[in-house]
């Protein structure tokens, strides 16, 4: 941990992490991120069996995940969905990494 803390923060290294995680709808990308960010109450909301798929981009921000560092996870619409159009949530994705 004390080697992967000194190369994020090492100069002209930002001391951000941005984790994008992406895959297919209903397979475990928001129980994933609540796993990784081990909180309390879940933030993110799961269940593909349940009609309410992530639908648009969300970003939680873990502050003490790595000891000084910030850590970003964006969990994004499921891809491979009959329902909905990729190529809108593959926009929708790259616009909200912009942010």
């Amino acid at each position: 941990m004390s080697t992967m803390k000194h190369i994020l923060t090492s100069e002209g290294t930002s001391s951000d992490i941005h984790l994008l995680v992406v895959g297919k709808t209903g397979q475990g990308k928001s129980t994933f991120i609540n796993s990784l960010i081990e909180l309390q109450k879940e933030i993110a909301e799961e269940g593909a069996e349940t009609d309410m798929c992530t639908n648009s981009c969300y970003s939680y921000v873990h502050p003490e995940l790595l000891p000084g560092v910030r850590v970003r996870v964006i969990d994004s619409p499921g891809l491979q969905d009959m329902h909905n159009d990729e190529q809108l949530y593959i926009k929708k994705i790259k616009a909200h990494c912009q942010e």
